[in-house]
Formats: C-alpha cells, sequence, structure tokens
C-alpha cells in the first residue's frame, strides 16, 4: 500500500517536472521566433558620442538568454534598464535615454546630450593674485559641466583665452562659459565627477546669477583646498567667502557694500572683498591698506 502510494506520488512530481519541463522549452522555443525578435539596433540623437558604440553596447546587452532559455533580444522581455543604464555609465555626456521596439523589429536608441553650461578647470598649484586672476587661472584642463554641476566630457579643441570681459554677463552668456575650480581631483580623468552635490551647487550658481544681477557680473569660481571660494569679477578683484556659508547672505552682504561704498565704481581698483566675518566686510583696494565696512 505504502509502495504503491509511493509510486504515485513519484509519478505526480514526474508528471509535473514534465509538464513544467515542456512549458520552459515551449516559451523558450517561442522566444527565439524571428516575429518576436529584435533584428537590429538603431541609435538618434547622438551629438560628439559615437552612435556606432551605443549601437555596439545596446547589441551585446540583447546577446544571450536569460537562464540559458528566454532570448534577451525578444521585444517584449529585452533589458531595457540594463541598456539604459549601460549607456549613461559609458558615456557620462549623456543625460537620458529613451528606447522603443518598431513593428519592423527595430531596436531604437533615442539619447539626450548634456548641453555645456558650464566649464570645470583644474585649480592652479598657487593662489592666484587677484589683479592678474584671468592669466593664472587660464589653464588647457578644462571640461564641460552640465547645469547641475556634473563633468561630462573635455573641451575639443583646447580652451580660448581666459579674458574677464564686460559681456559676460550671466554664467552661460558671452563669449565664454564660466569657470568652476578645484573640489575635483585633478590627477585623475575627472569625467563623471560632480563639482559638488546638486544642492549646493544650485546655491553657488544662484550666487553667480545673483551677482550678475547686482550688476557684477563674474567669470570664475576658484574652490580652495583650505575651504574658502573666490569668486572673480569681471570689472577685477574677487569675493572671498567660506565653503558652506550662507550664500544668499553672501549677497546680502555685498549689496550694503554696493549701497555704502564707492568700491565697485568704475575706475575703482578692488582688489577683494572678503565677507566672511559675519557682521563685517572686509575690502582691499589695489596698492592700499585693508579697510573694514560695518554691515
Amino acid at each position: 500500500m505504502h509502495r504503491r502510494r509511493r509510486l504515485v506520488n513519484i509519478f505526480k512530481i514526474g508528471s509535473v517536472l514534465i509538464v513544467l519541463a515542456g512549458l520552459g522549452w515551449g516559451l523558450s522555443w517561442l522566444s527565439y521566433r524571428p516575429f518576436w525578435n529584435i533584428a537590429t539596433v538603431d541609435v538618434h540623437g547622438t551629438v560628439s558620442v559615437a552612435a556606432p558604440s551605443v549601437q555596439v553596447l545596446a547589441a551585446n546587452d540583447i546577446n544571450g538568454a536569460y537562464g540559458w532559455l528566454i532570448s534577451k533580444s525578444n521585444q517584449i522581455l529585452y533589458p531595457r534598464g540594463k541598456i539604459a543604464g549601460d549607456i549613461e555609465k559609458n558615456f557620462p555626456q549623456v543625460a537620458a535615454v529613451q528606447l522603443a521596439v518598431s513593428s519592423d523589429h527595430v531596436l531604437t536608441v533615442n539619447v539626450t546630450e548634456r548641453q555645456p553650461a558650464y566649464r570645470w578647470c583644474a585649480a592652479p598649484d598657487f593662489a592666484p593674485n587677484f589683479p592678474d586672476a584671468p592669466t593664472a587661472l587660464a589653464t588647457n584642463q578644462c571640461y564641460f559641466m552640465d547645469n547641475l554641476g556634473l563633468i561630462f566630457m573635455p573641451v575639443p579643441g583646447g580652451n580660448e583665452v581666459l579674458v574677464a570681459t564686460s559681456s559676460m554677463t550671466t554664467p552661460t552668456t558671452g563669449p565664454q562659459l564660466f569657470r568652476f575650480y578645484g573640489r575635483v581631483a585633478s590627477t585623475s580623468v575627472p569625467v563623471g565627477a560632480s563639482y559638488t552635490n546638486k544642492t549646493d551647487f544650485a546655491a553657488l550658481a544662484q550666487l553667480v546669477f545673483k551677482m550678475a544681477s547686482q550688476h557684477l557680473p563674474s567669470y570664475a569660481l576658484v574652490s580652495r583646498p583650505d575651504g574658502v571660494d573666490e569668486l572673480f569679477l569681471n570689472q577685477g578683484g574677487a569675493i572671498i567667502f567660506d565653503d558652506g556659508q550662507d550664500l544668499t547672505q553672501v549677497a546680502t552682504d555685498v549689496a550694503a557694500l554696493q549701497q555704502s561704498t564707492t568700491i565697485f565704481a568704475n575706475g575703482s581698483k578692488l582688489e577683494y572683498v572678503d565677507v566672511r566675518l559675519g557682521n563685517k566686510a572686509f575690502y582691499k583696494l589695489v596698492d592700499t591698506a585693508t579697510s573694514t565696512a560695518s554691515q
């Protein structure tokens, strides 16, 4: 009796395994049918990225099978997330990837590339003298950054001479892009790195725009290793503040100086304004002693 029951159980288990194996084989067979499979890969939207390289990467991701059974090139089951992730990982210039399969079995990869909003450049090995900053900060080690502070590609063809001009009224207009220096190690390729976190970078960019709106356009921000930031003005001189300082208050302190002094007036030779001391701001004109302005 027990033996017969055991044989029945074995038969049931065997039958289930045979059915499952049959289903697995059937699904595998169906997943490889041409009418369900991607035949080719097309890439659109690339500018600086080589489209054939993206095409090869996507084709490699749909090659093979899941668990040696289900085709990865199946139009329903192809690895969307992996393809998009691999493209963005291997090509930092890419901001977004959209995938779609057409009725003629073509996988279309639509790429959106990042747009240069700023430049990141390796910081000089010395603190530039404020009157000579444009010359001291000129460098061939510059890379494009997007509006979120991500460094994504070298500037092609080298860099133009860095010259502060009155037409540089905002970071993204005028003959040159606004430059950020420091924070990212310059000993290795910085592509893919961020200048700082998105919140802090947005605050720095907002300070640049705020200064421009106060008729103090700038062309570069240098973040020194000692945690001090220097915003270099087009008219000459710099605004000095601490990394992590309230940047809204920095703009307010500078505005107060604009109202109470003439150090920003045309013809003045400003060397720097230091707003790191809270209720007081120090400023210095070229070839003069340091002065203090109460806030």
